[in-house]
């Protein structure tokens, strides 16, 4: 992952655009840091817990696994003590959804900005000063209508 990762004064992000295959109308960014959306804010899935990103990991190798299509399958899914999460608990279950609904979309940034609103939220903690400078300045810079 170090490789679309961008350091600002020893605070750091993603920059989806380092990655070789970056499709912007096509790429989604799964993380509970808002600010590692900083460069493609509406491109982002804030997630409340760093749990969908373990529950995913092992969601997509269990599908790997077994030939399953990870955003048909909706089989149990486990906490990190193995135990089966209630849907309403699992976290991966409203982020599986909005992939299910974005698979067909041409472009995936309209229903992201729409539903998750990134761009409002970090300029709201921009203008809290609760965002370093440098990222700051960049945040400021954002059109909310503007696909960036």
């Amino acid at each position: 992952w170090e490789f679309f990762v961008r350091e600002f004064d020893y605070f750091y992000t993603k920059d989806l655009k380092r990655l070789q295959d970056f499709d912007p109308k096509r790429s989604v960014l799964i993380d509970n840091q808002i600010q590692n959306m900083i460069f493609q804010p509406q491109n982002g899935i804030l997630s409340e817990t760093s749990q969908v990103m373990q529950l995913g990991l092992k969601h997509l190798l269990h599908c790997s696994e077994k030939n399953l299509d990870p955003l048909s399958y909706t089989g149990p899914q486990t906490n990190s003590a193995g135990r089966p999460l209630q849907p309403e608990y699992n976290p991966l279950n409203h982020i599986l959804g909005d992939l299910r609904e974005m698979k067909d979309l041409e472009d995936v940034r309209p229903y992201l900005h729409d539903k998750y609103q990134i761009i409002s939220k970090l300029k709201a903690l921009s203008a809290q000063k609760l965002i370093p400078s440098p990222w700051s300045r960049h945040v400021l810079s954002y059109d909310d209508e503007t696909l960036i």
